[in-house]
């Protein structure tokens, strides 16, 4: 594994949770604390690793999410970020737009408009 990752692997977050996915990330990243996971959490305290999502004891990313929002609308007034948005739906319509988005991939936002 190492031979792959010649220049070492700086941080790894593990979105399958199975034992050997874990494993290769303790394997390559040597600071525990930038290894994260969606889906291990039987292994957090036994590996040191971070629990990100729902979870048990999980980091909901709460902050993380609470101030992105204010960068993203710099970035989209500047014209550095474009927002795709691939439905809009009235507020009464919200199962056709749950649907929608269900079927598959939307290519976009889908927006509920009051």
């Amino acid at each position: 594994m190492r031979a792959l990752a010649r220049g070492g692997v700086d941080a790894a977050i593990d979105t399958v949770g199975t034992d050997e996915a874990v494993d290769v990330s303790l394997a390559l990243v040597a600071d525990r604390a930038r290894i994260a996971t969606i889906a291990a959490f039987a292994r957090v305290a036994e590996t040191g690793i971070k629990a990100l999502g729902g979870g048990p004891g999980a980091d909901p990313g709460t902050e993380i999410r609470a101030g992105a929002w204010r960068e993203l609308l710099e970035l989209l007034g500047a014209d550095k970020l474009e927002l795709v948005v691939a439905a809009t739906y009235p507020l009464t319509e919200v199962a056709a737009a749950h649907e929608f988005v269900i079927a598959g991939h939307a290519g976009g936002k889908v927006v509920l408009l009051p």
